[in-house]
């Protein structure tokens, strides 16, 4: 298999990706957490559409995808978070999400998703980068580890 070779994304080319790529993610956390995610039958796909493409407005968004059709996509934006009494001024990368369907999967192209977002990082200033997973991801997790994420925050949830 040749090496696989990101390419960046326009907001609509990502979009178009992210619901054409939604089937592999959204019964997953439909299943387990049903409180929080509709299942993908509820997915109304031009909502979502927007959904994404709104959050690559700014200058400082990436998209990167991978195949054509693509099969694998990456997106977020660099974000300066502000200083305040308890914590220092810094720019941070947010990944909003990934998503690498199955044909794809363990074959690298997680990692040559990340390694763009991190370059368009550091390229933008970040001193960071972060991302929000769920449980139960174990594969994800151990990708993101290996990666050189470590977990800093815990989100506990009540019923109210």
């Amino acid at each position: 298999m040749p090496p696989l070779q990101p390419r960046a994304l326009s907001a609509d080319e990502a979009g178009d990706a992210a619901v054409a790529l939604s089937p592999h993610i959204q019964p997953w956390h439909a299943e387990r957490f049903p409180d929080r995610f509709k299942p993908q039958a509820e997915v109304e796909p031009r909502a979502f559409k927007l959904f994404v493409t709104g959050g690559l407005e700014g200058p400082e968004s990436f998209a990167f995808g991978l195949g054509e059709p693509v099969e694998g996509l990456i997106f977020g934006h660099a974000e300066l978070l502000e200083g305040n009494a308890l914590s220092y001024e810094r720019k941070v990368l947010k990944i909003d999400e990934i998503v690498v369907a199955p044909a794809l999967r363990r074959q690298g192209a997680a990692r040559a998703l990340f390694e763009a977002a991190l370059a368009f990082g550091r390229e933008h200033g970040c001193s960071q980068a972060v991302l929000t997973t769920y449980e139960g991801n174990d594969g994800a997790h151990a990708l993101f580890a290996a990666m050189g994420f470590a977990r800093r925050v815990q989100t506990w949830v009540a019923p109210l």
